[in-house]
C-alpha cells in the first residue's frame, strides 16, 4: 500500500490546532500533584485541581509534570513508518477530530478468514481510537477499503497496544521469575529448623 500525505489525514480527522508544548514542562515541584479521590467534595476538589490550571493553559502536557509511564508509547513509536509517526502524533496531542462512524451500517465482509485475527486487532484498536467498545473485524474492513487515510493511525495505535502487551508479557515473566526466587528463599521457620542460629 502506498504511504499518504499527512494531508489526506488531516481531512478526515481535521487540522492541525495550536500545537502542544512537549519542550517546556512545569516545574518540577520534587512530588507529584495531588489530585481528587472519589471521596472529595467541590471545594477541595477544586483546590486540588488548580495547581493543573496553568498546565492546560499553557497547552503543555499535564504527564510530563506528573509520573505516567510512556515505555509503551516509545516502544511502539521506534517501530512506526513515518506516515504512523505523524498521525499517531496528530492524534496522541489531542489534534484529531474524529469523525461519527456508524458501526452498525458501516462494514464489509472479510475477503477470507485467514485475514479475521488482524481485523479483528484493528477493530480493538478502532475502539480505542473512536471511544466505543462495538467495533467488529467487518468495520475495520470497511475502514481498510473505504477510509484508507485512517489506516496509519490504526496501524500505529496498534502497535502501542502490540508493545503495552509485550511490556505486560514481560512484566509478568519477571514477576513469576522473582515469586519463584523467592519461594525458594527459607522462611524464619525453615532456618531454625536446619539449625541455622
Amino acid at each position: 500500500m502506498a504511504s499518504i500525505q499527512l494531508s489526506e489525514f488531516e481531512l478526515l480527522f481535521g487540522p492541525k490546532g495550536t500545537p502542544v508544548d512537549c519542550s517546556n514542562p512545569p516545574r518540577d515541584t520534587g512530588r507529584p500533584p495531588s489530585l481528587p479521590t472519589e471521596t472529595s467534595t467541590p471545594e477541595p476538589t477544586a483546590n486540588k485541581l488548580q495547581p493543573h490550571a496553568p498546565i492546560t493553559e499553557q497547552r503543555t502536557i499535564l504527564t510530563t509534570s506528573t509520573p505516567c509511564s510512556t515505555a509503551a508509547s516509545n516502544l511502539a513509536q521506534q517501530s512506526m513508518t513515518p506516515p504512523e509517526l505523524d498521525c499517531y502524533l496528530f492524534w496522541k496531542q489531542g489534534h484529531a477530530q474524529i469523525p461519527p462512524f456508524d458501526f452498525a451500517a458501516n462494514k464489509e465482509p472479510l475477503v477470507s478468514e485467514k485475514n479475521r485475527k488482524r481485523h479483528e486487532k484493528r477493530a480493538r484498536t478502532m475502539n480505542k481510537i473512536w471511544g466505543v467498545d462495538n467495533a467488529t473485524a467487518e468495520n475495520a474492513m470497511f475502514v481498510s477499503l473505504h477510509m484508507v487515510a485512517a489506516m496509519p493511525l490504526i496501524k500505529a495505535v496498534a502497535r502501542e497496544e502490540g508493545a503495552e502487551l509485550v511490556l505486560a508479557a514481560a512484566g509478568r515473566k519477571h514477576k513469576r521469575g522473582t515469586d519463584y526466587i523467592m519461594s525458594r528463599r527459607p522462611g524464619i521457620h525453615g532456618l531454625f529448623a536446619r539449625g541455622a542460629f
